[in-house]
């Protein structure tokens, strides 16, 4: 799968989303999240619409670690490559150790 292409997707519904919490209908993918007005209770709404939205959960640190549209899509794109359906690590994304111990 495309980052690229996927973290777009997720532009989108990240922008969207933060129209609604930030009540700013202009919103470009680099502004951010601070300058718009961020805050804990902000971070924990744009993560509760990013799980109901994408099964992903996040924290507030990830939305403040990832602090714009573009940013944080990029992130939530390679969370989505990383688990299966479930929300859980996939096995093809694990490291198993094969050496002595």
């Amino acid at each position: 799968m495309d980052i690229q292409l996927e973290s777009s997707k997720f532009e989108k519904e990240l922008v969207l989303i933060c129209q609604e919490i930030f009540w700013e209908n202009e919103i470009n993918l680099k502004d951010d999240f601070y300058a718009m007005g961020a805050d804990s209770v902000s971070a924990m709404r744009i993560a509760a619409k990013v799980k109901s939205q994408f099964g992903i959960k996040l924290s507030p640190y990830d939305i403040f670690k990832h602090p714009n549209i573009q940013e944080l899509a990029r992130y939530i794109s390679k969370l989505k490559g990383e688990l299966n359906a479930d929300g859980e690590k996939s096995s093809s994304s694990t490291r198993e150790y094969k050496g002595n111990i």
